[in-house]
Formats: C-alpha cells, sequence, structure tokens
C-alpha cells in the first residue's frame, strides 16, 4: 500500500509538472472549478474561485488566483480578492505539500464559534503574509472580536505548529505590534508565548492556548503601560501575575503591581480581573505593607509632599480614570495598607475603595489614621465635572489640633494662617465630629452636624463659603446643645481671625 501511494505522488506530480511547462497553452481561468477541487481536497475544505487564475512554472512556480472564497458555500472562513501560492514540488515525494509562499492581499478571516485543533499536518508553510486583513473571530455567547488592518509574517512547520508570526493591527489609539511564537499541538493545548505592543502599553505572556468549547488562555503575564502625571510627565504601572482569560473575562491572580518610578514607586500585591468587549471595566483588590505618596510625589531636592499636593494629583488621576473619554467605562479598586507616609507623617491603615463609571461621579470610601492622633473616614460620591465636589457622610476625630493643622496647611501659607488661628479658638482635648458634608473647592456644608468637643456637645449645621477675589468668605451657623463647658467651650472671639475677611 505505501509503494503504491509513492507511486501516485510520483505520478501526480510529473502529471502536473507536464501541465506547468506549457501554462500559457492552457486557459486556467475557464477551468476555475478543476483547480477550486484539486486545492480543496489538498486542504480538506471547500474552495470557491470567482476571478482570473494564473500558473506559472519559470522561474518560481506559483498559483495566483483572485476572487477565492474558502470554507463552506455560503459561509466561507477566508475570503480574498488576490491570493498568490508559490509551491515546493520536491516536498510532495515526502506525501508533505510545503507551500514556500503564501500571500493574501486584503483578506477577511472568520474564525469560531467553535474551535479545535488541526486534525492533521501534512501543509508546510515556509512563509505564510497578509496585508490589509480584517479578522472576525465569533463567540458562543459573546459578541465577537473584530481586528482590522491587520499585517502578518510567519511560517509553521504543520497546522498543527509550531508556528512563529509578528505583524499589526489598527485599534482607536493607532496601531499595535505583535509576535508570538508556538510549539506544536499537545491534544488541545497550544504552548503559546507573545508580546503585544500598542505605544505606551505593553502586553507579555507565557503560557498555553487551551481550545475547549470557550478557549483559553492560560498562563504568566505581564501587563505595562504609563499614566499621565500632574507635572505634565508619566508614571510608570506595571502588573503581572497568573493569567487566565477566556471569553471577555481575564484575571491575574498573585498579582505585583507597581506604580511610579522604579525608585519610588508605590507597590502592592492582590487580584486584577478584567471585563472586554464594548464596556471594558477594571477590578483590583490590593494590599501593601507601605504606600510611601511622599517618595511617589516629591520633586527633586524635596524631602516630604504637602498634602494638598497628594489631593490635587489624586483628583487629576480621577479625571483620566472617569472622563469621558476614558478607555474604560468602570473601575473598581479596593486597596489597603499597614502605613502610608505624606507630609513626612505616618499615616495609619488606609484604605480606600473607589468605583466609577465613565462620565459619572466615583463612589469613594476613604478611611485613614491622621497626624494629632487624628482619624478621618469618608463615603460617598465625588462628582469631577464641571467642578468638583464631594457629598456623602464624613466622620473625624483628633486628639492634638494643632499638630494635625500644621499637616494639613504645609506648603499652604494662607491655609495655614487660617487653621492655627481655628485651633486658638479650640480648647485642649479630643475634639470628634460626623455628619452629612458637601466639600469643594470654594467651600464646605454639613448637615445634620453631631460635635464634640472637650466636654462640649453640639448638634446642627455649618455652611462655609471660602473668600474670593471679589467676594468676602460667610460663615453660616445653626448649633445648639444639651451639654456646654463653660470654662472649656470654644472661644468664639479668638476664633473669628481664621475666617479672614
Amino acid at each position: 500500500m505505501r509503494n503504491f501511494l509513492t507511486f501516485v505522488a510520483v505520478a501526480l506530480v510529473t502529471a502536473l509538472t507536464v501541465a506547468l511547462v506549457a501554462p500559457p497553452f492552457i486557459d486556467w481561468s475557464a477551468r476555475r472549478d478543476m483547480v477550486a477541487r484539486a486545492i480543496a481536497a489538498r486542504i480538506g475544505t471547500p474552495v470557491e474561485i470567482t476571478g482570473p487564475i494564473t500558473l506559472r512554472a519559470l522561474p518560481t512556480p506559483y498559483l495566483k488566483i483572485a476572487g477565492v472564497a474558502i470554507g463552506p458555500p455560503g459561509q466561507p472562513w477566508l475570503t480574498g480578492p488576490q491570493m498568490r501560492i508559490e509551491l515546493s514540488f520536491a516536498s510532495l515525494f515526502g506525501g508533505r505539500i510545503k507551500l514556500d509562499d503564501v500571500s493574501f492581499d486584503h483578506p477577511s478571516l472568520r474564525l469560531g464559534p467553535h474551535f479545535a485543533p488541526p486534525t492533521e499536518g501534512r501543509l508546510e508553510f515556509d512563509h505564510i503574509r497578509a496585508t490589509h486583513a480584517d479578522i472576525r473571530i465569533e463567540r458562543a455567547g459573546a459578541a465577537p472580536i473584530l481586528l482590522q488592518d491587520v499585517s502578518f509574517e510567519g511560517a509553521a512547520a504543520s497546522g498543527l505548529g509550531p508556528w512563529r508570526g509578528s505583524g499589526d493591527f489598527a485599534y482607536r489609539g493607532g496601531r499595535a505590534n505583535y509576535q508570538f511564537a508556538t510549539e506544536g499541538f499537545a491534544a488541545d493545548a497550544l504552548p503559546l508565548k507573545g508580546e503585544i505592543d500598542a505605544g505606551a502599553s505593553r502586553v507579555d505572556f507565557d503560557g498555553r492556548l487551551v481550545l475547549a468549547d470557550a478557549p483559553r488562555l492560560e498562563g504568566s503575564a505581564t501587563f505595562s503601560g504609563q499614566a499621565p502625571a500632574p507635572d505634565g510627565g508619566t508614571w510608570p504601572w506595571r502588573a503581572s501575575g497568573q493569567l487566565a482569560a477566556s471569553g471577555d473575562e481575564a484575571a491575574l491572580a498573585d498579582a505585583q503591581a507597581t506604580f511610579g518610578q522604579e525608585a519610588r514607586a508605590l507597590e502592592a500585591q492582590g487580584r486584577l480581573s478584567l471585563t472586554l468587549g464594548q464596556k471594558p471595566r477594571i477590578a483590583a483588590e490590593l494590599t501593601a505593607k507601605t504606600l510611601d505618596l511622599d517618595a511617589l510625589l516629591r520633586k527633586d531636592k524635596e524631602a516630604f509632599v504637602p498634602p494638598a499636593r497628594a489631593v490635587a494629583a489624586f483628583a487629576a488621576l480621577l479625571g483620566q480614570a472617569f472622563g469621558r473619554d476614558a478607555a474604560l467605562t468602570k473601575v473598581s479598586l479596593k486597596l489597603k495598607a499597614e502605613t502610608a507616609y505624606l507630609g513626612a507623617r505616618p499615616l495609619a491603615s488606609p484604605q480606600l475603595t473607589l468605583t466609577g463609571a465613565t462620565g459619572a461621579p466615583a463612589q469613594i470610601k476613604l478611611s485613614s489614621g491622621l497626624p494629632g492622633s487624628g482619624r478621618l473616614a469618608l463615603d460617598g460620591a465625588l462628582e469631577l465635572a464641571p467642578a468638583p465636589i464631594f457629598r456623602g457622610r464624613g466622620q473625624g476625630a483628633v486628639g492634638d489640633f494643632a499638630a494635625l493643622a500644621a499637616w494639613v496647611g504645609e506648603g499652604e501659607p494662607a491655609l495655614a494662617s487660617r487653621l492655627a488661628a481655628l485651633g486658638a479658638a479650640l480648647p485642649q482635648g479630643d475634639i470628634s465630629a460626623s455628619g452629612a458634608i458637601d466639600l469643594s473647592p470654594v467651600g464646605y456644608a454639613v448637615r445634620g452636624l453631631a460635635l464634640k468637643v472637650a466636654d462640649s456637645r453640639f448638634n446642627g449645621g455649618i455652611v462655609y463659603r471660602l473668600p474670593t477675589a471679589d467676594r468676602n468668605g460667610r460663615l453660616y451657623l445653626d448649633l445648639a446643645t444639651d451639654a456646654l463647658d463653660i470654662e472649656a467651650a470654644p472661644n468664639v472671639e479668638a476664633g473669628l481671625a481664621w475666617l479672614g475677611a
């Protein structure tokens, strides 16, 4: 039987060679069906040809086809206006078909929704390339993935691999470059290494592609990029861990995340998940031992950072994350640490929960220790546009107001002066307050206030509007008390100096 197959192969090659010796004398375009059947028999799927066919033997044997469709009638998985194949006839004697060069111009490729490894590997691609390709990946129960204007150059030892390739494709922000290399299929798994570089962002992967009911990626991955910094520079970021991805869902377990320049970066560990599709979103749960905000934000020759600068940087990052042009439609972050450093002071047990959607207020839950034996907790919504304002509930306590005031007013002389004047009006001892607050750059309001100053207790509301260049500031007080220590009561007259104009 083996000798018979060898004889058939030799006979086929001989006949094909005779046909190629005099191709100018044969109108191959009139024999489209015969050529289509011959190709279909070798690749195991239907082929339709509607355009002209050119077949040449010298100097390089090649076949050029226009208007080709490969796949089931009415639902081909590959179509293109032009396809060119250079053949290696010597390979046919070994029972393999080697294609020295296969090129596609403006092809359209449709894959899925069902995926399975190739059943055989007789075809060898020494060089395969495509230009201006459109790829549509159909998925069961999910929207298709569309890749446009894709270029590709690669090779394959067989349909079962190993494969290698590189190229680029268009995306919303420009063009992204990619390259990959695989081993051969082991059952339904394809070992794979690859990278995608899209300007400031990059993905590196080392693992395997598993073709199950829903194809999935498993292995180690690193995501990196850059975020704009408030001073006009950039902050590099990086997240690496064990990736499990299928469909639109990807999770990075045992993740190591960094944000900022390498020597000054914030570092945290935990888990990240990413949902792609028409509304991409990301969620992260991270824990850090130390968050050194001074190191991240300080400028050259600075030892620490004024707290006001950290607030401004945080607001700028939120504006980028939740702006109308943001790449992600939803962001969710849970971050906690043992200690944070800001303004050369340790902040005990800071915790931040942040959730927001594009063009909508960000939901914030923040708690942290403060200088002066203080503690702050905020829970509410931060609206970024057209003017930033926080609305929610707040709760705070302090044992040494002067120490807290000096920290808050660092780098802001006018604010430091007002806080010092307010401190002069307050008695020594613990101060605590809670209530519903509205906080913005122009002032604040507290409703349902519960205020305890030393042994005195107050309930009511406060509205304070900061002075501007053309308008005096205003303070509205509506307070009641059922326990007032006259000797330790706030010195209202002394405190008027903090209001300024």
